[in-house]
């Protein structure tokens, strides 16, 4: 049973175990939608009342607490046939999550299209569904994984805008990683160990008026984090209208030099100067410790 295995597995490493469970799709039964085939002679309700949820309810009640049932592929499912699976999970297991993708928009929070990212930042509770390759599980002739920074950046632009980062991460036959695959998450864990509070708990920005090419931006309660993914020799805000209080390494509080002042429009502006070190340096983060509880974002001048 690879099921219990791999709950026992969870419960050794103290991490929370969650199943996927596509709800609709079925390649075998012929009562099961296919995606780009003609569904309309199929009976969905008998094959959800005789297949889907006796396979539910053998996940929800065989394997003790589940943290997460994620559903996909809802296709044309009704609002009352996901209502019954809503209503069985809740009667199962209370505290389990439900994915976005249980279909009508009535899950426990957003799940956005696959390696889709909201151009702002987005309130509630949201995952974006990714791959570090092209592959979803594991393809071994799939060898075009994303770079390191590549998902550093995906991750603090989902970070950033409240989101969670849905990372797949495809084991092949034998239960290991891919090297490749190892490779990108060692480089982007480094990064995060090293700026954990950068990252783990922080709150979602409120929309920032200007993109800047290499500049990523995190908060918490009177902290701004500029994460610094590209060399540069100063990190310049514009339309920032805090008063900073401290500038520091995240990674092991080095102190730094800063200027807060309004710039030559009379809009607020932020300098931080980097270190000859530092300047040849990419994945960097530096916090500023601001008076005010959040960040200050003017609009920009007319």
């Amino acid at each position: 049973d690879i099921l219990r295995q791999f709950e026992q597995a969870c419960r050794k490493y103290d991490m929370k175990f969650c199943l996927y469970y596509s709800q609709v799709q079925d390649w075998d039964d012929p009562n099961g939608y296919r995606f780009h085939k003609d569904n309309s002679n199929r009976d969905f309700q008998q094959y959800l009342d005789t297949k889907c949820k006796p396979q539910l309810r053998e996940l929800l009640t065989q394997y003790g607490p589940i943290s997460m049932i994620w559903f996909d592929t809802p296709m044309t499912i009704t609002v009352r046939q996901t209502q019954e699976l809503i209503d069985l999970v809740r009667s199962l297991q209370p505290e389990c999550l439900i994915s976005g993708r249980i279909g009508n928009h009535m899950g426990d929070y957003m799940a956005t299209g696959d390696n889709f990212i909201p151009r702002l930042p987005y309130p509630g509770d949201w995952e974006v569904p990714a791959t570090v390759n092209d592959t979803w599980g594991f393809k071994k002739d799939d060898q075009n994984w994303k770079s390191a920074d590549d998902i550093l950046h995906l991750l603090l632009k989902i970070n950033s805008r409240g989101g969670n980062y849905l990372l797949n991460i495809g084991p092949d036959a034998d239960g290991c990683v891919p090297e490749g695959c190892t490779r990108v998450l060692d480089t982007v864990g480094r990064y995060l160990r090293e700026n954990a509070e950068a990252v783990y708990e922080t709150q979602r920005m409120e929309p920032y008026a200007y993109e800047i090419n290499g500049i990523e931006l995190t908060r918490r309660p009177h902290k701004l984090y500029v994460h610094v993914l590209k060399q540069l020799s100063r990190i310049t805000l514009l339309n920032v209208g805090n008063k900073v209080t401290n500038a520091y390494l995240v990674a092991d509080g080095t102190p730094l030099a800063f200027e807060c002042s309004p710039s030559c429009e009379g809009d607020g502006y932020i300098e931080v100067s980097l270190p000859i070190g530092l300047q040849v340096e990419k994945n960097i983060c530096v916090c500023l410790e601001m008076a005010e509880v959040d960040p200050i974002f003017e609009p920009l001048m007319h």
